[in-house]
């Protein structure tokens, strides 16, 4: 029997793509049909070399000063929460159409409820199990907005088949106070270590450095500009400025 694997990918940045498109070309490789979903410019990535469809946004992550502001997340995705029901029915018919034997949701609840509601086998990619750090030690409305988030998050990932942690193992986990400390989640969590392409294996060339030097590793997100910027800044201050190639949009994500 050919496997059919259906990805349901978060399009928000470029971790969540880089992943999946790394573990979807093995699969190809090896025989498996592949379908990626996702929308804006993840999915304009994703076209370029996979079978693709375009599904909706479940939300969108909004930052203040450069960090990532959950509050304002949560409020500015109200509207998508409202047609989250036909979110669902839009990424189900997507599934069957596809005929998958099975689902991959990365960032994207609606992939899990519509793979449970098929009776297909349903694995998450995530770095992030919980949210309960974004609002721990925030302000009682923040807690009352968090707490439901957090619960449907740890219940979707419950019900999974399972969790694949792209991180390393304990102790040396990067991710470890986003992921959840519930019993019946950890069972299902399975460490596999960073999952990057093989552009990404072959360390090339090794570069001479002659001074010290600040490696500094961001993200995709457009809120995420003032860091950057801050970086620029403090790169002309030393009279030299040798990492600041890629802008915001052309950063690269390993997807760790």
């Amino acid at each position: 029997m050919k496997h059919r694997i259906y990805f349901s990918v978060c399009g928000e940045g470029y971790g969540h793509s880089s992943r999946e498109m790394a573990i979807a070309r093995m699969l190809s490789d090896s025989g498996a049909g592949v379908l990626m979903g996702s929308y804006g410019y993840v999915l304009l990535r994703l076209k370029e070399n996979f079978d693709t469809v375009e599904v909706e946004r479940e939300f969108e992550m909004v930052g203040n000063g450069g960090a990532f502001d959950l509050k304002a997340t949560i409020l500015q995705s109200k509207k998508t929460a409202l047609l989250f029901s036909k979110i669902i029915s839009d990424e189900k018919k997507a599934i069957e159409d596809f005929n998958a034997t099975c689902v991959v949701a990365d960032g994207r609840s609606a992939a899990v409820i519509s793979a449970l509601k098929l009776g297909i086998p349903c694995v998450i990619i995530s770095n992030q199990t919980s949210i309960e750090p974004f609002f721990r030690d925030s302000s009682f409305v923040l807690k009352l907005i968090g707490k439901p988030v957090d619960l449907t998050l740890k219940t979707l990932t419950a019900l999974a088949e399972n969790t694949l942690i792209p991180d390393f193992p304990p102790p040396n986990t990067v991710c470890i106070n986003t992921l959840s400390n519930n019993r019946h989640i950890m069972k299902k969590q399975i460490f596999v270590g960073p999952v990057v392409s093989d552009n990404f294996r072959d360390p090339g060339k090794s570069v001479e450095i002659d001074g010290p030097f600040v490696l500094t590793l961001l993200g995709g997100h457009s809120y995420r500009l003032p860091i950057f910027n801050g970086i620029l800044k403090i790169a002309d201050r030393t009279g030299e400025q040798r990492g600041a190639n890629e802008g915001i949009g052309g950063m690269r994500d390993t997807g760790l």
